[in-house]
């Protein structure tokens, strides 16, 4: 009985990442430059910014259970690339707000693809959940 609740309370002391699915965003705007970005917050949520570069009320929350100085993250870019505040391909802390932004100052269009893994540990440690991301920006 006692080796059952010790096992309960270290299971429940875990961090437990929501499975985000693909996060696909495209933003249009015209007249001026068109901005899309995503952030995973550190008080557990993820946003989605309007086409300004603003973010509204959290679209979901990323974090189940645990907390975020238990939650690292690492980003990869499949294609295009990111402008402010990129992350890096390092793991980092989710202890701050991580952002992926692309900005089309000029007619046209761009568009950033990745990953992002969530881990346990600044190094090895156990992989939470991977999410893919589609972020896409376009000026008209």
């Amino acid at each position: 009985m006692f080796q059952q609740m010790l096992m309960r309370a270290i299971s429940a002391s875990k961090p437990v990442v929501v499975e985000l699915g693909a996060v696909l965003e495209d933003n249009t705007r015209s007249g001026g430059p068109c901005t899309q970005g995503i952030k995973i917050d550190s008080d557990g949520d993820f946003y989605v910014s309007d086409n300004v570069g603003s973010y509204g009320a959290a679209s979901e929350t990323w974090l189940e259970r645990g907390t975020t100085s238990q939650v690292w993250v690492e980003r990869t870019i499949d294609t295009g690339s990111l402008d402010t505040d990129d992350i890096g391909a390092s793991r980092v802390a989710c202890t701050s707000d991580l952002e992926l932004i692309v900005v089309r100052p000029t007619s046209g269009d761009q568009q950033a693809t990745g990953s992002l893994r969530f881990y346990n540990a600044p190094t090895g440690g156990t992989l939470l959940e991977t999410t893919s991301w589609d972020i896409k920006a376009t000026r008209t």
